[in-house]
């Protein structure tokens, strides 16, 4: 019973992390995570990506096995974090064709939020970081952060395509 109750309170922690939307992946158009934990990547302080807005990013940093890019809006947004205080600007989760998934959300590939400043883009990277170390039932994520913008794949992609991911998100 205990685990049971466990597992509830995990699963509506790491509700708290996964951006999601539309359950239909076709509907518009970094690090290691093979154990429990992963790891949070940065670039430098002055880095900043050239384009601010999530969908953008997304859409920049798609690679071949990238289905589709949804876009967070606050009808969509089961987090209530977008544009709310200590929440994202914006946000948007892509599909990857190398998971499967039930609904919509990070663990369907991956998601990018954009922040008012690097130092919120960390802070929430690092919450992730703790909440999965913390409980490694909830599986792995890739999380790298450039400027106010943070990365988050799935550990369920392997290594080489969260790297690539994050060699484009970094590269912008």
């Amino acid at each position: 019973m205990k685990k049971a109750i466990f597992a509830l309170a995990a699963t509506v922690l790491l509700a708290g992390c996964t951006p999601a939307a539309s359950p239909s992946p076709a509907s518009s158009g970094s690090t290691t995570a093979t154990s429990a934990a992963a790891t949070t990547t940065s670039t430098s302080a002055s880095a900043t990506p050239k384009l601010k807005d999530a969908t953008q990013i997304a859409g920049a940093i798609k690679q071949a096995s990238t289905t589709n890019v949804v876009t967070i809006t606050e009808d969509n947004d089961p987090n209530s974090l977008i544009g709310r205080p200590n929440g994202y600007a914006s946000a948007a989760v892509f599909y990857d064709s190398g998971v499967t998934c039930p609904n919509l959300g990070t663990s369907c590939g991956g998601a990018v939020e954009v922040f008012a400043n690097e130092t919120e883009a960390q802070a929430r990277a690092q919450y992730i970081q703790n909440i999965l170390k913390g409980s490694p039932v909830l599986g792995t994520e890739y999380d790298t952060v450039h400027g106010a913008a943070l990365l988050r794949v799935t550990g369920k992609v392997k290594p080489s395509v969260a790297a690539a991911y994050a060699a484009a998100f970094t590269a912008g």
